[in-house]
């Protein structure tokens, strides 16, 4: 007896956008994400799959997210909201470049008088000597741009702040399931159609 290949399979264990937060409008059931083989992602009823009586009907995932983006377009995070944001990212960037670099850098520091010991006391043949000096040296200096780095990276985050439907469309699936997350307990489906979310 010949069995036709089913059309899509169990979606595979990496998060999608809207992993663990959608609710069927229909049964109240959780929605399931499904991988077809041309890996476009389906979303889909778990009790209607598992054959208890539910009305919804399935739907790709990216019909949701284009939704879910437009719905996007109108939040806005209070400006108050977003200066505490900024001042807690720009914390942990200091005490990140306080600390971590600190050591670093002494480690660094530590390595190099080291090398020059063991080429003293001849350990170290001089070819190898200036090659491992020079990466040592390197690595120092590409510490300084970090701070830099850090600046233009809490610019990025107040624009996504200001704008949350930018940030949408440059994640990849697991940030924006983490941005979804973060704005939504749920997100209510009902034929092809997200009708609901609560934030």
């Amino acid at each position: 007896m010949n069995r036709k290949a089913p059309k899509s399979v169990p979606r595979k264990r990496s998060v999608s956008s809207l992993t663990g937060i959608t609710r069927c409008i229909y049964c109240g059931g959780r929605m399931n994400i499904w991988q077809r083989y041309s890996g476009r992602r389906r979303l889909a009823c778990y009790n209607r799959s598992e054959g208890r009586e539910c009305l919804q009907k399935s739907a790709y995932l990216d019909v949701y997210e284009t939704q879910i983006e437009e719905y996007l377009m109108s939040f806005t995070i209070p400006e108050d909201y977003q200066q505490k944001i900024l001042e807690a990212q720009q914390k942990l960037y200091s005490a990140y470049e306080t600390e971590d670099i600190g050591k670093e850098q002494a480690m660094l520091e530590g390595a190099l008088e080291r090398l020059k010991e063991l080429y003293k006391w001849g350990d170290k043949a001089k070819g190898e000597y200036l090659a491992e000096r020079a990466e040592t040296e390197r690595r120092l200096r590409a510490l300084a741009p970090i701070t830099g780095a850090r600046a233009k990276n809490l610019a990025k985050l107040a624009h996504f702040l200001k704008n949350v439907a930018d940030a949408w469309q440059v994640a990849n699936q697991e940030q924006r399931n983490a941005l979804a997350r973060s704005l939504f307990q749920e997100v209510w489906i009902g034929d092809r159609e997200v009708i609901a979310v609560r934030p």
